[in-house]
């Protein structure tokens, strides 16, 4: 995604791949077409990607170790891994992670038990791109992710709850299936998950967590990595300071819009009715979809498992009548400071979706008398815009009660 291209870039790491112009959605017969608008993207091998940081990481003369970490034992001045010796510990060894384990961060999802879990499938194909976007098929239980990765190959990606080998799970596709048949696989199938993991903190004296280490949602949104460096980045800045414990709450606000997304989606793709009208209406709203999503912190959060299915309904409700539901009449420009100023103009986007614990209001952009519904303060937004021939906005907003 941009914003782990731009992460990248500032670190002086810069991975062979091919260019991403945005994200492709199809369902059944529909299609729609999501640019980026802040700066491409980049498909790029995992393998790449490994040789490009070791690289940087050499480049700056920073020994690399492949010692086996077996045990943790912690001290008032230093922190013992296996047979190493130092201030700190970060813990970036992916989504089952062991150290996590070892220092007692793991969480037991006990609310959460219900949940089916998910899974990923990969494979790569000598197969010249067809586009320059990901391209997202989403039929019922599972979604195809196609991205170029070079100029000559592509990689398939399934993301499933559903148990199967790859050619069971790509027999879903049919589509793309014919579209690879006659493709020579470069790489062996390779799989990942369940990809729902929790820690308890992220901080556990010496020991912080990065990555997926740190919890992880889901791989749907394509967000990981991006989020990964921009938490990476608070993690040093704490341990700079000398305060470790700091970053527990700069990795929470950082993370939670990615995390927030996650969970709205995939409460909307658990819902057959919601699921199938997320890519028809950003269709019915223009040709050329663009998706920008923004948040603001908040001094409290209500709980995510009441806000993520709030949020889902408002993206993907139909268009109200003269007056939306619990909404009320305002004058527009009392709100211009209010509006986003990385979304559109308030001009061209006179009202947005208000969504709180119990009640959504729903409001869609028609026409300039729509009505506005009435703000509440310390709430997170959370905003979708689809621009093109016609703008429309939707924003989704969790409140304190």
């Amino acid at each position: 995604m941009p914003g782990a291209v731009r992460a990248l870039r500032a670190l002086g790491v810069d991975p062979p791949g091919h260019p991403i112009e945005g994200i492709t959605y199809r369902q059944g017969s529909t299609v729609a077409r999501a640019a980026f608008r802040t700066g491409s993207g980049r498909g790029v091998r995992r393998t790449a990607l490994h040789n490009a940081l070791r690289y940087a990481v050499e480049r700056h003369g920073v020994p690399i170790l492949t010692t086996p970490i077996s045990h943790v034992s912690q001290h008032s001045d230093h922190i013992r891994a296996g047979e190493l010796r130092a201030r700190y510990v970060v813990a970036a060894d992916g989504l089952h992670s062991t150290v996590r384990e070892l220092a007692g961060l793991r969480k037991v999802n006990t609310a959460g038990s219900t949940r089916v879990p998910r899974w990923g499938l990969r494979r790569h194909y000598a197969l010249v791109p067809s586009t320059d976007t990901v391209e997202v098929t989403w039929p019922p239980q599972s979604e195809a992710y196609v991205t170029p990765v070079g100029p000559n190959t592509i990689g398939v990606a399934i993301l499933s709850s559903v148990r199967g080998g790859f050619a069971q799970q790509l027999s879903a596709f049919p589509d793309l299936s014919a579209r690879i048949a006659d493709a020579e696989p470069t790489t062996s199938v390779r799989g990942a998950g369940p990809f729902r993991q929790q820690a308890s903190s992220r901080v556990a004296g010496r020991v912080l967590l990065v990555g997926d280490a740190a919890g992880y949602v889901d791989a749907l949104t394509g967000e990981g990595l991006a989020v990964s460096l921009l938490t990476a980045a608070e993690l040093v800045r704490c341990i700079m300071m000398d305060r470790p414990s700091a970053y527990e709450r700069a990795w929470k606000r950082t993370s939670r819009r990615s995390r927030w997304l996650t969970e709205a989606l995939l409460w909307a793709r658990r819902q057959p009715s919601l699921s199938r009208r997320i890519v028809n209406r950003a269709d019915r709203r223009q040709k050329s979809a663009a998706l920008h999503v923004c948040c603001r912190p908040a001094r409290t959060m209500t709980s995510l498992s009441r806000g993520a299915p709030a949020m889902a309904v408002g993206m993907v409700s139909t268009p109200s009548a003269t007056k939306a539901p619990f909404g009320h009449t305002v004058r527009r420009d009392a709100y211009e400071t209010a509006w986003p100023q990385s979304l559109a103009p308030l001009p061209e986007v006179p009202s947005w979706s208000l969504v709180e614990r119990r009640r959504v209001a729903a409001c869609q952009i028609s026409a300039p008398s729509a009505v506005i519904p009435r703000p509440r303060k310390r709430c997170n937004q959370l905003s979708a815009v689809f621009s093109g021939t016609k703008l429309a906005a939707l924003s989704m907003s969790t409140m304190r009660p």
